[in-house]
């Protein structure tokens, strides 16, 4: 490959120790910016959760589970210790169903 004008022909000169300490620090740098960033994130994020921990009695999400049974429809939600039951079967419709698992799962 032919080199423009009067450099046809010229060698580079190129300190191949010096590029590589360069390109070494460089990345070591985009590597520390980089875990700084997250680690913001991370506090950012962890601050937030400390608060919706406090402000929900230390659960971050509600949950409900809902055993429905040839016999009996079982529920348990976040906070509570022991499930609680009802009477299901071929009758149950299913607005007896949410109605009743309303009141068993409302807070005392």
């Amino acid at each position: 490959m032919a080199l423009p004008g009067d450099r046809q022909g010229a060698l580079l000169a190129i300190d191949v120790d010096a590029v590589a300490v360069r390109l070494q620090d460089e990345g070591a740098q985009l590597c520390v910016n980089a875990w700084h960033e997250r680690m913001g994130g991370i506090a950012s994020k962890s601050a937030t959760l400390a608060q919706a921990r406090e402000t929900r009695g230390g659960c971050i999400m509600h949950v409900l589970v809902v055993d429905v049974g040839g016999t009996h429809v079982k529920v348990i939600a976040t906070g509570q210790n022991t499930a609680r039951e009802f009477p299901s079967g071929p009758t149950l419709t299913a607005e007896q169903m949410v109605a009743s698992v309303k009141k068993l799962t409302e807070e005392r």
